[in-house]
């Protein structure tokens, strides 16, 4: 699936740019909020809050326990 780019970006950064992540994988930002959406809820199946951060960027909100398991 093509929304694991964002789930991995998310698990790999503190703070991701959504246009600075919309250039690098060459995609549209309708395309880039639909794989949000989907990488959200991949998110909340595992217990993990994706907070969006006018201004900042988008980062999760999580146990290291949950994230590890992730």
């Amino acid at each position: 699936r093509e929304y694991f780019v964002v789930v991995e970006a998310l698990l790999k950064q503190d703070i991701v740019q959504i246009n600075k992540l919309t250039s690098e994988l060459y995609v549209s930002r309708n395309m880039m909020d639909v794989y949000l959406r989907e990488a959200t809820e991949w998110f909340e199946k595992r217990e993990i809050l994706v907070v969006k951060k006018r201004g900042a960027g988008i980062s999760l909100k999580t146990t290291e326990h949950t994230y590890r398991l992730a």
